[in-house]
């Protein structure tokens, strides 16, 4: 695939290539010459037989791609799965016991932490641990998986109990729960269905805290200098490897691509309206 993108990025249409890759014109001379000393397809079924075969060249130390891929992707995937199961947990745990975060010092605490930028706790961590001359911590590849998923999930998280609130209060002063209750349903009912109609909408915005904790764990990584994902697209950027970076670059919309199409499948099943028969 990034042989394929290459050849027509740079090799048939340079100047645009370089546009779309974000390159300015003095960088343009030197993106073109690394191009054209690539192993380049030939042609186009030669780019669809490499893409086939999963042929994704070398990078410019001569490595291959395909392993310094699955390398920093396993490195960077088992906290990245572990991060996104302690934040649906506390999804979880907000939803069926709203009294934790509904206290005025709590919703003013996430509704700050939802619009602080992500990286910021992994560099207020990295300075702390700085300013204790305790920077040993990080050369332990746990402890850093430690730090990068504590940073990760600040950001995401805040932002889905902030969205959770929303929903609850919105949804407990719909006409449904007035109705409900004016048939003599229990509260629990009322809670359930409440909270049935919260999840649909919660659903309906998870996959932007896939971006947002896919995004902040890239920036993490850079900053505790940790082997990964982050620091690998850091390296390419810097170095110019276009080989390098475009399989990154796809690796990062398959995560988007697969989240929305996982979000549209939940809904439709969650949301009893689409299995209403006329």
């Amino acid at each position: 695939m990034s042989h394929f993108l290459l050849f027509m990025l740079v090799g048939v249409l340079p100047q645009t290539g370089t546009s779309v890759l974000g390159y300015g014109a003095v960088q343009q001379g030197a993106l073109e010459n690394f191009g054209r000393n690539l192993d380049q397809p030939s042609s186009y079924l030669d780019s669809l037989l490499r893409i086939l075969s999963f042929d994704l060249g070398k990078s410019i130390d001569g490595v291959p791609v395909k392993s310094v891929l699955a390398n920093s992707v396993l490195l960077s995937g088992t906290t990245f799965i572990a991060g996104l199961f302690v934040v649906v947990i506390i999804i979880s745990a907000g939803m069926y016991f709203p009294k934790i975060i509904k206290t005025n010092y709590m919703q003013r605490a996430l509704e700050f932490l939802a619009f602080l930028p992500g990286f910021v706790p992994a560099f207020l961590i990295f300075a702390f641990l700085v300013t204790i001359n305790h920077l040993e911590f990080l050369n332990n590849g746990l402890t850093q998986k430690v730090f990068i998923g504590i940073s990760s999930i600040v950001m995401p998280t805040a932002f889905s109990l902030v969205t959770i609130l929303g929903v609850l209060q919105r949804e407990s002063r719909m006409p449904y729960v007035r109705a409900l209750r004016g048939l003599g349903a229990s509260e629990a009912a009322v809670m359930n269905a409440i909270r049935r109609a919260a999840v649909i909408q919660v659903v309906g915005i998870f996959d932007k805290v896939i971006i947002q904790y896919l995004s902040v764990q890239i920036f993490a990584e850079i900053v505790f200098s940790a082997p990964g994902f982050g620091t690998v697209l850091l390296l390419s950027a810097q170095r110019t490897d276009v080989n390098m970076i475009i399989p990154l670059v796809i690796v990062i919309s398959l995560v988007i691509v697969v989240s929305r199409i996982l979000m549209e499948l939940a809904i439709n099943f969650l949301d009893p309206r689409d299995h209403i028969e006329i």
